[in-house]
């Protein structure tokens, strides 16, 4: 948890606060811990959520690569 203390306009570091009411208590987690598990439940949908445009980029680069759907040029 600790480096989640980042500054305030990256969103990557910051929390989001959260209601339990099994135990009763506020607790709050890193937004990227918050993604990690949205993107587990949905990992056979066709959508990814990142919490900045530089991990969506880099996501998308790589994903791109690895797609057989890719016209590959010969040089």
């Amino acid at each position: 948890m600790a480096e989640c203390k980042k500054y305030f306009r990256q969103k990557k570091g910051q929390w989001i606060w959260i209601w339990d009411n099994e135990t009763r208590r506020n607790k709050k987690i890193c937004l990227q811990d918050l993604l990690d598990r949205v993107n587990h439940v949905l990992r056979n949908e066709n959508i990814i959520y990142f919490a900045t445009t530089y991990d969506r980029d880099m996501y998308k680069t790589k994903a791109y690569l690895k797609s057989p759907y890719r016209i590959k040029t010969m040089n």
